[in-house]
Protein backbone atom coordinates (compact mmCIF):
# COMPACT_ATOMS: atom_id res chain seq x y z
CA UNK A 1 0.00 0.00 0.00
CA UNK A 2 1.40 3.37 -1.02
CA UNK A 3 1.62 5.95 1.72
CA UNK A 4 0.32 9.28 0.42
CA UNK A 5 -1.15 10.97 3.50
CA UNK A 6 0.39 14.21 4.69
CA UNK A 7 0.05 15.82 8.10
CA UNK A 8 1.73 19.21 8.39
CA UNK A 9 0.73 20.21 11.91
CA UNK A 10 1.42 18.07 14.97
CA UNK A 11 2.77 18.57 18.50
CA UNK A 12 5.10 16.80 20.91
CA UNK A 13 6.17 17.07 24.54
CA UNK A 14 8.37 20.01 23.58
CA UNK A 15 5.21 22.14 23.81
CA UNK A 16 1.78 20.87 24.84
CA UNK A 17 1.76 17.49 23.13
CA UNK A 18 1.76 14.15 24.90
CA UNK A 19 4.17 12.08 22.79
CA UNK A 20 7.90 12.36 22.24
CA UNK A 21 8.99 13.09 18.65
CA UNK A 22 9.95 9.45 18.16
CA UNK A 23 6.60 8.22 19.53
CA UNK A 24 4.79 10.67 17.26
CA UNK A 25 6.72 9.54 14.19
CA UNK A 26 5.97 5.90 15.00
CA UNK A 27 2.27 6.66 15.36
CA UNK A 28 2.32 8.62 12.10
CA UNK A 29 3.91 5.62 10.41
CA UNK A 30 1.25 3.29 11.81
CA UNK A 31 -1.43 5.66 10.48
CA UNK A 32 -0.04 5.71 6.94
CA UNK A 33 1.59 9.15 6.93
CA UNK A 34 4.27 9.77 4.30
CA UNK A 35 5.01 13.45 5.02
CA UNK A 36 4.96 14.91 8.53
CA UNK A 37 5.72 18.21 10.21
CA UNK A 38 6.20 18.71 13.93
CA UNK A 39 5.12 22.28 14.67
CA UNK A 40 5.39 22.84 18.39
CA UNK A 41 4.35 26.12 19.99
CA UNK A 42 7.14 28.70 19.84
CA UNK A 43 9.92 26.12 20.01
CA UNK A 44 12.09 24.04 17.71
CA UNK A 45 13.15 21.66 20.46
CA UNK A 46 11.99 18.56 18.58
CA UNK A 47 14.56 19.24 15.86
CA UNK A 48 17.52 19.68 18.20
CA UNK A 49 17.76 15.94 18.74
CA UNK A 50 19.31 14.06 15.83
CA UNK A 51 17.21 11.00 16.69
CA UNK A 52 14.09 12.81 15.45
CA UNK A 53 15.43 12.91 11.90
CA UNK A 54 16.89 9.43 12.16
CA UNK A 55 13.56 7.95 13.24
CA UNK A 56 11.71 9.68 10.41
CA UNK A 57 14.26 8.32 7.95
CA UNK A 58 13.98 4.85 9.46
CA UNK A 59 10.22 4.95 8.99
CA UNK A 60 10.45 6.33 5.47
CA UNK A 61 8.66 9.53 6.46
CA UNK A 62 9.65 12.87 5.02
CA UNK A 63 9.99 15.25 7.96
CA UNK A 64 9.43 18.94 7.19
CA UNK A 65 10.71 21.31 9.89
CA UNK A 66 7.93 23.47 11.27
CA UNK A 67 6.89 25.71 14.14
CA UNK A 68 3.64 27.27 15.37
CA UNK A 69 4.13 30.85 16.53
CA UNK A 70 1.62 32.57 18.79
CA UNK A 71 0.55 36.06 17.73
CA UNK A 72 -2.14 38.61 18.43
CA UNK A 73 -4.14 40.59 15.88
CA UNK A 74 -6.15 43.51 17.30
CA UNK A 75 -6.39 41.83 20.72
CA UNK A 76 -7.38 38.45 19.23
CA UNK A 77 -4.95 35.55 19.48
CA UNK A 78 -4.06 33.69 16.30
CA UNK A 79 -1.43 31.11 15.44
CA UNK A 80 1.03 31.34 12.55
CA UNK A 81 2.35 28.06 11.23
CA UNK A 82 5.78 28.02 9.59
CA UNK A 83 6.72 25.13 7.29
CA UNK A 84 9.88 24.36 5.30
CA UNK A 85 11.81 26.51 7.73
CA UNK A 86 15.53 26.46 8.35
CA UNK A 87 15.30 25.24 11.92
CA UNK A 88 18.77 26.56 12.74
CA UNK A 89 18.15 30.08 11.46
CA UNK A 90 19.45 32.66 13.93
CA UNK A 91 16.75 35.26 13.25
CA UNK A 92 14.00 32.72 13.91
CA UNK A 93 15.69 31.52 17.09
CA UNK A 94 15.94 35.10 18.34
CA UNK A 95 12.21 35.60 17.82
CA UNK A 96 11.40 32.34 19.59
CA UNK A 97 13.63 33.39 22.48
CA UNK A 98 11.43 36.49 22.84
CA UNK A 99 8.37 34.26 22.86
CA UNK A 100 9.96 32.05 25.52
CA UNK A 101 10.58 35.09 27.70
CA UNK A 102 6.95 36.18 27.24
CA UNK A 103 5.81 32.71 28.31
CA UNK A 104 7.97 32.74 31.44
CA UNK A 105 6.62 36.14 32.44
CA UNK A 106 3.06 34.87 31.94
CA UNK A 107 3.76 31.68 33.89
CA UNK A 108 5.13 33.62 36.86
CA UNK A 109 2.06 35.83 37.05
CA UNK A 110 -0.58 33.14 36.60
CA UNK A 111 1.09 30.70 39.03
CA UNK A 112 1.23 33.47 41.64
CA UNK A 113 -2.49 34.16 41.06
CA UNK A 114 -3.46 30.49 41.36
CA UNK A 115 -1.38 29.92 44.49
CA UNK A 116 -2.81 33.06 46.09
CA UNK A 117 -6.28 31.65 45.51
CA UNK A 118 -5.38 28.41 47.26
CA UNK A 119 -4.60 26.04 44.39
CA UNK A 120 -1.75 23.58 44.81
CA UNK A 121 0.53 23.66 41.79
CA UNK A 122 3.95 22.41 40.75
CA UNK A 123 6.92 24.66 41.42
CA UNK A 124 7.91 27.20 38.82
CA UNK A 125 11.21 25.39 38.40
CA UNK A 126 9.50 22.12 37.50
CA UNK A 127 7.18 23.91 35.08
CA UNK A 128 10.15 25.59 33.41
CA UNK A 129 11.76 22.20 32.88
CA UNK A 130 8.85 21.27 30.57
CA UNK A 131 10.09 23.59 27.80
CA UNK A 132 7.71 25.92 25.99
CA UNK A 133 5.25 26.65 28.82
CA UNK A 134 1.57 26.72 27.85
CA UNK A 135 -1.75 26.93 29.66
CA UNK A 136 -1.95 23.18 29.19
CA UNK A 137 1.11 22.60 31.38
CA UNK A 138 -0.23 24.83 34.13
CA UNK A 139 -3.75 23.39 34.07
CA UNK A 140 -2.41 19.84 34.01
CA UNK A 141 -0.40 20.57 37.13
CA UNK A 142 -3.62 21.76 38.81
CA UNK A 143 -5.85 18.83 37.85
CA UNK A 144 -3.22 16.20 38.67
CA UNK A 145 -2.34 17.56 42.11
CA UNK A 146 -3.95 15.45 44.85
CA UNK A 147 -4.50 18.45 47.12
CA UNK A 148 -6.86 19.96 44.53
CA UNK A 149 -9.08 16.88 44.13
CA UNK A 150 -11.90 17.81 46.49
CA UNK A 151 -12.06 21.41 45.27
CA UNK A 152 -12.07 20.33 41.63
CA UNK A 153 -14.92 17.88 42.28
CA UNK A 154 -16.84 20.62 44.05
CA UNK A 155 -16.43 23.01 41.13
CA UNK A 156 -16.69 20.58 38.20
CA UNK A 157 -18.44 17.57 39.70
CA UNK A 158 -15.37 15.49 38.78
CA UNK A 159 -11.66 15.80 38.14
CA UNK A 160 -11.72 17.71 34.85
CA UNK A 161 -9.36 17.36 31.93
CA UNK A 162 -6.74 20.05 31.53
CA UNK A 163 -8.65 21.33 28.52
CA UNK A 164 -11.85 21.73 30.49
CA UNK A 165 -10.02 23.56 33.28
CA UNK A 166 -8.59 25.99 30.72
CA UNK A 167 -11.99 26.57 29.13
CA UNK A 168 -13.67 27.26 32.46
CA UNK A 169 -10.91 28.98 34.40
CA UNK A 170 -8.09 30.40 32.24
CA UNK A 171 -9.48 31.62 28.93
CA UNK A 172 -10.60 35.18 28.29
CA UNK A 173 -13.45 36.20 30.57
CA UNK A 174 -12.55 33.57 33.16
CA UNK A 175 -11.35 34.00 36.73
CA UNK A 176 -7.69 33.27 36.05
CA UNK A 177 -7.36 34.89 32.65
CA UNK A 178 -4.26 37.02 32.13
CA UNK A 179 -3.06 38.75 28.99
CA UNK A 180 0.23 37.43 27.66
CA UNK A 181 2.57 39.63 25.66
CA UNK A 182 3.23 38.13 22.25
CA UNK A 183 4.17 38.96 18.67
CA UNK A 184 2.11 40.58 15.98
CA UNK A 185 1.23 38.41 12.96
CA UNK A 186 3.57 40.55 10.86
CA UNK A 187 6.48 39.77 13.20
CA UNK A 188 5.71 36.06 13.22
CA UNK A 189 5.38 35.92 9.43
CA UNK A 190 8.60 37.85 8.94
CA UNK A 191 10.47 35.46 11.24
CA UNK A 192 9.23 32.51 9.18
CA UNK A 193 10.15 34.20 5.92
CA UNK A 194 13.58 35.08 7.29
CA UNK A 195 14.02 31.36 7.91
CA UNK A 196 13.07 30.67 4.26
CA UNK A 197 9.74 29.15 5.30
CA UNK A 198 6.10 29.30 4.24
CA UNK A 199 3.81 31.26 6.58
CA UNK A 200 0.35 29.77 7.14
CA UNK A 201 -2.72 30.96 9.05
CA UNK A 202 -3.21 27.99 11.39
CA UNK A 203 -6.69 26.51 11.88
CA UNK A 204 -8.77 29.53 10.75
CA UNK A 205 -11.94 27.51 11.37
CA UNK A 206 -11.03 27.42 15.07
CA UNK A 207 -10.59 31.20 15.06
CA UNK A 208 -13.98 31.53 13.39
CA UNK A 209 -15.74 29.45 16.05
CA UNK A 210 -13.86 30.72 19.09
CA UNK A 211 -12.78 34.32 18.53
CA UNK A 212 -14.23 36.09 15.48
CA UNK A 213 -16.88 36.18 12.80
CA UNK A 214 -16.28 35.83 9.06
CA UNK A 215 -15.86 39.57 8.59
CA UNK A 216 -13.12 39.66 11.20
CA UNK A 217 -11.51 36.56 9.71
CA UNK A 218 -11.36 38.20 6.30
CA UNK A 219 -9.93 41.30 7.94
CA UNK A 220 -7.06 39.26 9.42
CA UNK A 221 -6.25 37.64 6.09
CA UNK A 222 -6.46 40.83 4.04
CA UNK A 223 -4.17 42.74 6.40
CA UNK A 224 -1.44 40.13 6.78
CA UNK A 225 1.08 38.51 4.47
CA UNK A 226 0.17 34.84 4.77
CA UNK A 227 1.20 32.39 2.07
CA UNK A 228 -1.50 29.83 2.85
CA UNK A 229 -4.46 28.89 5.05
CA UNK A 230 -4.68 25.67 7.00
CA UNK A 231 -8.03 24.94 5.39
CA UNK A 232 -7.83 21.14 5.60
CA UNK A 233 -8.55 20.91 9.31
CA UNK A 234 -11.19 19.20 11.43
CA UNK A 235 -12.39 21.42 14.25
CA UNK A 236 -13.88 19.96 17.42
CA UNK A 237 -16.34 22.36 19.04
CA UNK A 238 -15.87 22.04 22.81
CA UNK A 239 -19.01 24.08 23.46
CA UNK A 240 -20.93 21.18 21.88
CA UNK A 241 -19.13 18.36 23.62
CA UNK A 242 -16.34 18.14 21.06
CA UNK A 243 -18.67 17.77 18.08
CA UNK A 244 -16.66 17.68 14.86
CA UNK A 245 -17.03 20.57 12.44
CA UNK A 246 -16.11 19.91 8.83
CA UNK A 247 -15.52 23.17 6.97
CA UNK A 248 -12.72 22.15 4.62
CA UNK A 249 -14.53 23.29 1.50
CA UNK A 250 -15.57 26.60 3.08
CA UNK A 251 -12.03 27.38 4.22
CA UNK A 252 -10.59 26.25 0.88
CA UNK A 253 -12.89 28.70 -0.90
CA UNK A 254 -11.72 31.40 1.49
CA UNK A 255 -8.10 30.62 0.61
CA UNK A 256 -8.91 30.80 -3.08
CA UNK A 257 -10.69 34.12 -2.55
CA UNK A 258 -7.42 35.62 -1.30
CA UNK A 259 -5.15 33.74 -3.70
CA UNK A 260 -3.59 31.61 -0.96
CA UNK A 261 -2.48 28.00 -0.97
CA UNK A 262 -4.08 25.37 1.26
CA UNK A 263 -2.26 23.48 3.99
CA UNK A 264 -3.44 20.41 5.87
CA UNK A 265 -2.85 19.53 9.50
CA UNK A 266 -4.43 17.42 12.20
CA UNK A 267 -3.09 19.57 15.07
CA UNK A 268 -2.55 16.28 16.85
CA UNK A 269 -1.46 16.67 20.48
CA UNK A 270 -1.65 13.09 21.69
CA UNK A 271 -3.89 10.11 22.31
CA UNK A 272 -5.71 11.77 25.22
CA UNK A 273 -9.33 12.22 23.99
CA UNK A 274 -9.91 14.91 26.61
CA UNK A 275 -7.65 17.29 24.74
CA UNK A 276 -9.45 19.95 22.75
CA UNK A 277 -7.84 18.95 19.45
CA UNK A 278 -8.95 15.36 18.90
CA UNK A 279 -8.03 14.51 15.31
CA UNK A 280 -5.51 11.67 15.21
CA UNK A 281 -2.19 12.10 13.42
CA UNK A 282 -2.64 11.35 9.75
CA UNK A 283 -6.39 12.09 10.05
CA UNK A 284 -7.06 8.49 11.00
CA UNK A 285 -10.80 7.80 11.04
CA UNK A 286 -11.67 11.10 9.36
CA UNK A 287 -13.96 11.08 6.30
CA UNK A 288 -11.35 12.82 4.14
CA UNK A 289 -7.55 12.71 4.19
CA UNK A 290 -5.18 15.15 2.48
CA UNK A 291 -2.91 13.94 -0.30
CA UNK A 292 0.33 15.12 -1.80
CA UNK A 293 -1.28 17.81 -3.97
CA UNK A 294 -1.40 20.10 -0.93
CA UNK A 295 2.28 19.56 -0.30
CA UNK A 296 3.19 20.35 -3.90
CA UNK A 297 1.44 23.72 -3.77
CA UNK A 298 3.32 24.69 -0.60
CA UNK A 299 6.63 23.55 -2.06
CA UNK A 300 6.04 25.75 -5.07
CA UNK A 301 5.68 28.72 -2.75
CA UNK A 302 8.88 27.84 -0.90
CA UNK A 303 10.76 27.64 -4.20
CA UNK A 304 8.68 30.23 -6.05
CA UNK A 305 10.38 31.63 -9.12
CA UNK A 306 11.13 35.30 -8.60
CA UNK A 307 9.20 35.37 -5.33
CA UNK A 308 9.99 36.70 -1.91
CA UNK A 309 12.48 33.96 -1.15
CA UNK A 310 14.02 34.09 -4.62
CA UNK A 311 14.06 31.90 -7.67
CA UNK A 312 15.66 28.50 -7.78
CA UNK A 313 17.03 26.57 -10.73
CA UNK A 314 18.12 22.95 -10.45
CA UNK A 315 20.69 21.29 -12.75
CA UNK A 316 21.45 17.60 -12.43
CA UNK A 317 24.94 16.10 -12.76
CA UNK A 318 25.75 12.38 -12.93
CA UNK A 319 26.53 12.29 -9.23
CA UNK A 320 25.02 15.48 -7.90
CA UNK A 321 22.37 18.13 -8.20
CA UNK A 322 23.50 21.74 -8.39
CA UNK A 323 21.05 24.33 -7.15
CA UNK A 324 21.34 27.93 -8.26
CA UNK A 325 19.03 30.82 -7.61
CA UNK A 326 18.37 34.32 -6.43
CA UNK A 327 17.95 35.19 -2.79
CA UNK A 328 16.52 38.26 -1.17
CA UNK A 329 19.00 39.68 1.30
CA UNK A 330 18.14 41.75 4.35
CA UNK A 331 18.69 44.97 2.42
CA UNK A 332 17.36 44.27 -1.04
CA UNK A 333 15.04 42.07 -3.04
CA UNK A 334 16.80 39.67 -5.38
CA UNK A 335 17.23 40.98 -8.90
CA UNK A 336 16.46 38.20 -11.33
CA UNK A 337 18.75 39.87 -13.87
CA UNK A 338 21.70 39.05 -11.60
CA UNK A 339 23.69 35.90 -12.27
CA UNK A 340 22.26 33.15 -10.04
CA UNK A 341 24.57 32.18 -7.19
CA UNK A 342 25.23 28.64 -6.08
CA UNK A 343 22.77 27.79 -3.35
CA UNK A 344 23.66 24.19 -2.82
CA UNK A 345 25.01 20.89 -4.03
CA UNK A 346 23.30 17.61 -3.33
CA UNK A 347 25.29 14.44 -3.81
CA UNK A 348 23.48 11.46 -5.30
CA UNK A 349 24.21 7.83 -4.70
CA UNK A 350 24.98 5.69 -7.72
CA UNK A 351 21.91 5.15 -9.86
CA UNK A 352 19.74 7.42 -7.76
CA UNK A 353 18.35 10.79 -8.78
CA UNK A 354 16.56 11.56 -5.50
CA UNK A 355 18.76 9.64 -3.13
CA UNK A 356 18.39 9.16 0.57
CA UNK A 357 21.81 7.54 0.71
CA UNK A 358 24.05 10.55 0.97
CA UNK A 359 23.47 14.26 0.86
CA UNK A 360 25.01 17.63 1.38
CA UNK A 361 23.77 21.15 0.94
CA UNK A 362 26.41 23.85 0.82
CA UNK A 363 25.08 27.36 0.62
CA UNK A 364 26.31 30.88 0.28
CA UNK A 365 24.53 34.20 0.35
CA UNK A 366 26.70 37.32 0.23
CA UNK A 367 29.07 35.97 2.83
CA UNK A 368 26.35 34.46 5.01
CA UNK A 369 26.03 30.69 5.10
CA UNK A 370 22.40 29.63 4.74
CA UNK A 371 20.82 26.24 5.22
CA UNK A 372 18.39 24.74 2.75
CA UNK A 373 16.92 21.68 4.42
CA UNK A 374 13.61 22.14 2.62
CA UNK A 375 15.15 21.91 -0.87
CA UNK A 376 15.69 18.20 -0.42
CA UNK A 377 13.53 15.27 0.63
CA UNK A 378 15.94 13.97 3.25
CA UNK A 379 19.65 14.48 3.79
CA UNK A 380 21.23 11.38 5.27
CA UNK A 381 22.79 12.54 8.48
CA UNK A 382 25.19 9.69 9.03
CA UNK A 383 27.11 10.25 5.78
CA UNK A 384 28.64 13.71 5.82
CA UNK A 385 30.72 15.37 3.14
CA UNK A 386 32.96 18.10 4.49
CA UNK A 387 33.59 20.96 2.08
CA UNK A 388 32.18 18.76 -0.65
CA UNK A 389 35.15 16.38 -0.68
CA UNK A 390 35.12 13.89 2.22
CA UNK A 391 32.71 10.96 2.11
CA UNK A 392 32.13 7.47 3.41
CA UNK A 393 34.16 4.75 1.70
CA UNK A 394 31.08 2.97 0.43
CA UNK A 395 30.07 6.20 -1.34
CA UNK A 396 33.43 6.64 -3.05
CA UNK A 397 32.08 6.90 -6.55
CA UNK A 398 29.52 9.55 -5.63
CA UNK A 399 32.13 11.35 -3.53
CA UNK A 400 34.52 11.72 -6.44
CA UNK A 401 31.78 13.29 -8.51
CA UNK A 402 31.01 15.67 -5.68
CA UNK A 403 34.68 16.57 -5.27
CA UNK A 404 34.96 17.60 -8.90
CA UNK A 405 31.82 19.70 -8.70
CA UNK A 406 32.85 21.25 -5.39
CA UNK A 407 36.23 22.28 -6.80
CA UNK A 408 34.43 24.50 -9.30
CA UNK A 409 32.81 26.48 -6.47
CA UNK A 410 35.33 26.21 -3.66
CA UNK A 411 34.87 29.82 -2.57
CA UNK A 412 31.14 29.28 -2.03
CA UNK A 413 31.29 26.08 -0.01
CA UNK A 414 31.15 27.58 3.46
CA UNK A 415 29.05 25.24 5.54
CA UNK A 416 28.01 21.62 5.56
CA UNK A 417 24.51 20.59 6.48
CA UNK A 418 24.54 17.75 8.96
Amino acid sequence: MKRRIIDLHTHTIYSDGVLTPIELIDRAYDNGVSVLSIADHDTLGAYEDESTFEQAEKRGIRLIPGVEISAKYRSVGIHVLGLFIDHENDALHNVLKRQYDFRIEYMNRVVDMLEKDGWAIASKESLLSLGSITKAHISQSIVEHEENASRLKEVFGEIPSRGRFIEAMMNEGCKYFLERETLSPAEAIQAIHDAHGVAIFAHPIASLYEDMDMTALRDVISNTNFDALEAFYYYHDQSRGGAMVTAIDQMTELAQEFGLAVSAGSDYHGPNPAHGRQTDVGFKGMPRKPGLKYLKALEEIALKDGGRRGSVRIREHPCAVEIRGHRRTKDRVADRADEPILLGVRVLGEGERRTRQIGVCLAHNEGQAARYHHLFDLLLRRHRIRRGCERQDEEERAGKGAEKLAAEHEDLLSVVLN
